[in-house]
């Protein structure tokens, strides 16, 4: 913090305080995690100096527990009181702004980047949230924080171009950002296998969503399984055993988009799946034909032509078979 406390801009000491605070919390009690936080605020405050002050008030805007914050605030205070110095960055701590939010991701809905720029006093920097969106709530997989930003976007440009229209690099309002990177956030602090890589920086990111405006009321979806109930109501006694199985996989797999179809999904289905290879094949291939009905744009023609590719890897020379969902019951008590 020595050298950090000395710079003109905050992020290098924010980004040590974050990787601090990753070190102090294990994740398994939340309660064990504030008490580790505020017994290192105690030991920096005995311990004093102006290096010291510099760590307790980023402590104070990063920490992820009010109590925490709370208690470095004091502390901070109370090192003032004692004669210490702040850092030359202390007006800038906490006053980033959101210059622009971008997400890139896959056109099925799978996974999602979302990258958000902020302002600083000396450097621009971005945070890039990678986020799994087949988990409830979304599941982050990795974060990323850089200031070489043009370079990234030019990567996704580039990955976008590249895809055959199966990947977009959009621009999005903050409040969509926020809802996407707040959720996943928390989720990540119920988890328990969360990479280092998340760990390391999130508490940076928690900080920098504070900036960002309240997210909007997100649009809820109030029948995510109504083409798959329109195909069930005519279908065979095969094809409805095969229609249930996929929507008890949709719930427990896909946070509930039972509809949604991806190559991603159709082969975790595929691996589950005992039954017959080409019943399966039969009611993707109509759920298909629901979405491009409801939807004739929807989804690009590489897309759909991945789609289809997907189903003849998952369910090669598939032949008529007994159906098998014993596997049902693991997946529901799960």
């Amino acid at each position: 913090m020595r050298r950090f406390r000395n710079e003109p801009d905050p992020l290098g000491s924010e980004t040590y305080a974050s990787q601090l605070i990753a070190e102090l919390m294990n994740g398994d009690d939340p309660a064990q995690d504030e008490a580790a936080l505020i017994r290192f605020i105690e030991y920096a405050t005995e311990r004093g100096g102006d290096p010291m002050l510099a760590l307790i008030r980023v402590l104070a805007d990063l920490a992820p527990m009010p109590a925490a914050r709370i208690a470095a605030e004091y502390a901070a205070n109370r090192l003032v009181r004692a004669g210490c110095s702040d850092p030359r960055w202390i007006d800038d701590l906490g006053h980033a702004r959101v210059v622009k939010t971008r997400t890139f991701g896959d056109v099925y809905g799978d996974q999602t980047a979302v990258l958000c720029t902020f302002s600083g006093p000396v450097r621009t920097h971005a945070l890039i949230g990678f986020v799994n969106l087949t988990h409830p709530g979304g599941f982050l997989t990795d974060i990323i924080l850089t200031t070489a930003i043009d370079k990234a976007i030019v990567s996704f440009e580039k990955h976008a171009a590249e895809s055959g229209g199966l990947s977009r690099l959009e621009e999005i309002p903050p409040e969509q950002a926020s809802a996407i990177l707040r959720a996943a956030l928390a989720e990540s602090y119920r988890a328990v296998d969360v990479a280092d890589e998340v760990r390391q920086l999130r508490a940076l990111l928690g900080a920098r969503l504070t900036v960002l405006p309240s997210p909007r009321p997100v649009a809820v979806d109030d029948a995510p399984d109504r083409l798959v109930n329109a195909l069930t109501e005519n279908a065979s006694s095969r094809h409805r055993d095969v229609l249930e199985a996929w929507r008890t996989f949709g719930n427990s797999y896909d946070a509930g988009r039972v509809d949604r179809l991806s190559p991603s999904k159709m082969l975790a289905f595929a691996e589950m799946w005992n039954g017959d290879g080409t019943d399966v094949a039969e009611v993707l291939r109509n759920l298909l034909q629901s979405h491009r009905d409801e939807t004739p744009d929807g989804l690009p023609p590489a897309a759909e032509a991945e789609l289809d590719e997907t189903l003849a890897e998952a369910f090669p020379g598939a032949v008529h078979a007994a159906v098998d969902t014993s596997w049902l019951d693991d997946l529901t008590a799960s």
